[in-house]
């Protein structure tokens, strides 16, 4: 670890604690986390990959930090799954909704250094730790903007647990404050030259996942389309006025692309589909023009996920 990701004495302290599994050690973690400014950037080392920084305030991160030394990544095992099978070395990369960069630092290495990623984050809350993250991947640039149908501003509705910061308000209940965030069509950041065509897209934007891709037809609807992993969230979808079922439903009705789309049965069952309820899943969608990545997917109508390996039946 270089002297840059070293932890601050009172996250080293920490650390300990709760690795020690002493009682108190969480409860003393979130107030300590409201206190001192450096617990709001840890690293956590993942073996193999750059460090990632988290903020110890946001749920979720203490049990990340907790955990630190990983041997793998640990976070959402399935996608990655599906990810090593589909990005190739010298890629283009888009993660929409780059949150603390987990997803920036996996693809960024599995694009290589020839390759590129362009993280994208609307919740401005967020940026202290990304740029940290993103600052150790040499190819990867950071956009503090959200992806929407069209450019301008809306307003954030950012809870309590800011990674569920969304332009819906879909997590009533909880304490929330509203900011306003710029937004950017894919559509016009290709026009002006100012960002290179996917050959990856991740997404992941509670809900605003339909307004991302209508502001990239120029991107998606054509037949060098990308790879779309993206999230259906129904109730953040219901609350910016669609169904999340629309989303694979968009993708499906591209002509130019010509997608096979897959969705999430269950963490490690892909099953492929043609039409969609109400979905709380994430979806795959891959361009005819890129199954050849993966041939088996042009026949095979159910994805398999076990011990972080891909097949297709």
């Amino acid at each position: 670890m270089s002297a840059s990701a070293r932890p601050s004495l009172a996250a080293r302290l920490l650390h300990a604690w709760l690795r020690s599994g002493v009682r108190g050690a969480w409860r003393a973690t979130d107030a300590a986390a409201r206190r001192f400014p450096s617990l709001h950037r840890v690293p956590v080392v993942v073996r193999g990959y750059p460090t990632v920084y988290v903020d110890l305030r946001i749920p979720g991160m203490t049990e990340l930090f907790r955990r630190s030394p990983h041997d793998s990544p640990p976070w959402e095992a399935e996608q990655q799954a599906l990810l090593r099978r589909l990005v190739r070395p010298g890629d283009v990369a888009y993660d929409v909704g780059a949150n603390v960069g987990l997803h920036s630092v996996f693809l960024s290495v599995l694009v290589g250094p020839a390759g590129r990623v362009h993280a994208f984050e609307a919740n401005s809350e967020l940026y202290e730790t990304l740029r940290r993250t993103v600052g150790g991947l040499a190819n990867c640039t950071l956009h503090e903007f959200g992806l929407a149908e069209a450019d301008g501003e809306m307003l954030l509705t950012i809870p309590e647990n800011r990674e569920m910061a969304s332009l819906g308000a879909w997590t009533e209940g909880q304490p929330a404050t509203t900011r306003r965030c710029a937004l950017r069509s894919v559509d016009s950041l290709l026009a002006a030259g100012t960002l290179p065509p996917a050959d990856v897209v991740k997404c992941d934007i509670e809900g605003a996942e339909l307004l991302m891709l209508r502001g990239a037809r120029r991107l998606v609807d054509t037949p060098s389309a990308p790879i779309v992993l993206a999230e259906a969230n129904a109730g953040a979808a219901r609350a910016l006025g669609y169904s999340s079922g629309d989303v694979p439903r968009f993708l499906l009705e591209l002509p130019a692309a010509r997608y096979t789309l897959f969705v999430e049965e269950t963490p490690s069952r892909w099953v492929r589909a043609t039409r969609f309820g109400e979905l709380n899943q994430y979806v795959l969608a891959v361009p005819a023009a890129r199954l050849d990545r993966w041939p088996e997917l042009e026949r095979g109508t159910v994805i398999e996920v076990r011990g972080g390996e891909a097949t297709v039946n």
